[in-house]
């Protein structure tokens, strides 16, 4: 018995060793990501280039940036001397029907993006049927993309889960949140700490840059019972994510944030 102790306690260290070893493997790997060009693919359609195009011009600091085309990403991407920025459609019976903004590094022995290394990776929008809202939010979504990128630099593995600073961060800021953000059943909401109103006036409230966190949800093509929607209260004037969660809904009806979703904001 006191030798299959020593045994497992051997084990336990030796697993425990290479875990850490994983971990300090990808963030060397990734030690270079200020020092190389970020790459941003557009890929079409023309207006989505066009608002990413001018999230990273306005927001993008932490490393040398330039603008490519998919062929060109094509062409480049086993290279280790980039990292790309590429909106890519997910893949998977619970995502799929969803856009994420990834960010990976260039080169490695994969013709696919899912084979590259991730940095990191935030939804944005759904695939075919995008609300528009995507075109206000994404200064600010690029703006988290870069900062989750850092945290994996710094050796972080929790994505974007390493930058949602919290809802007791909020403070006195308003909380305003999109009727259409709002799962069914949910038609209004009792409690002065939250401000209810269309999406267009969420909208209009982030793009002024106000002293607001604003909701944004991102629902997939087709949702249905066991798909995901993605729940976010994002910071109009400063970008930070102050919530964030990956929700499995109850059916087609069910996308946005729930009724335990709201009284946690509310109570906060």
């Amino acid at each position: 018995m006191r030798r299959f102790l020593m045994i497992a306690a051997m084990l336990a260290l030796t697993v425990s060793a290479f875990a850490q070893a994983q971990l300090t493997t990808k963030k060397e790997k990734l030690s270079d990501f200020t020092r190389k060009t970020t790459k941003v693919v557009l890929p079409g359609p023309d207006i989505m280039d066009y608002a990413l195009r001018e999230a990273v011009r306005s927001v993008w600091t932490v490393s040398a940036y330039e603008y490519c085309t998919l062929d060109e990403f094509e062409k480049t991407k086993s290279s280790p001397d980039c990292y790309f920025m590429i909106p890519v459609d997910l893949a998977g019976k619970k995502v799929s029907g969803i856009t994420s903004l990834v960010l990976v590094k260039g080169g490695g022995r994969s013709s696919s993006i899912s084979g590259m290394l991730t940095v990191a990776e935030i939804p944005i929008c759904a695939t075919e049927s995008a609300s528009g809202r995507e075109m206000a939010f994404m200064p600010a979504l690029t703006d988290i993309l870069q900062e989750a990128a850092m945290a994996a630099v710094s050796g972080s593995r929790k994505g974007i889960g390493a930058v949602n600073v919290g809802l007791k961060a909020i403070g006195n800021a308003r909380v305003c949140i999109a009727v259409e953000d709002l799962a069914s059943g949910i038609s209004s909401i009792e409690n002065g700490k939250v401000e209810l109103m269309s999406a267009d006036d969420a909208d209009a409230v982030f793009m002024d840059g106000e002293d607001a966190v604003v909701s944004y949800t991102v629902v997939p093509d087709g949702a249905k019972k066991g798909s995901v929607c993605y729940n976010m209260l994002i910071g109009a004037r400063d970008h930070r994510l102050y919530y964030f969660k990956k929700r499995v809904m109850s059916s087609a009806a069910d996308a946005g944030f729930s009724a335990a979703e709201i009284k946690a904001i509310t109570s906060r």
